[in-house]
């Protein structure tokens, strides 16, 4: 306490005080500044007792990296791109999963009538001897 005490002793409040006078919208908006750097830096400091200053670097770092990441979704057009890429990327892996098998017909609405069980499994039959695929193992 003595160290910050002897800090603002040698600050030319005269000085200071004429320019808030002479600047009040300025002096209030370096009052805020001044604030918020205050706020930070008491932050980074608990963080570096508490932490040490390696972990405390780390966590500023994820920090100013997770902060970059939101300003620029936020950014206007974005949201349009990331839609985009992610419908893109659904499509091919519905285009993966659903593999076209010559001769094999595809039901994409429930049949009128039902299927007899020997159709039903000649169908098993014809998946389970298939190359590559190991169906216990859901590979």
């Amino acid at each position: 306490m003595p160290q910050v005490i002897s800090t603002l002793a040698r600050f030319d409040w005269q000085r200071i005080a004429s320019f808030t006078v002479r600047n009040p919208k300025q002096a209030l908006i370096n009052a805020v500044i001044a604030y918020m750097v205050f706020r930070q830096a008491l932050k980074g400091v608990k963080k570096v007792s508490i932490y040490g200053l390696r972990s405390a670097l780390v966590l500023l770092w994820k920090q100013i990296a997770g902060a970059t990441v939101r300003h620029i979704r936020r950014a206007p057009g974005t949201g349009v791109i990331v839609q985009q890429n992610i419908k893109k990327m659904v499509q091919e892996i519905e285009d993966s999963m659903n593999v076209a098998i010559p001769g094999e017909t595809k039901y994409l609405e429930i049949p009128s009538h039902g299927m007899t069980d020997d159709q039903i499994l000649a169908i098993l039959q014809r998946r389970q001897n298939e190359a590559g695929i190991d169906w216990k193992n859901g590979r």
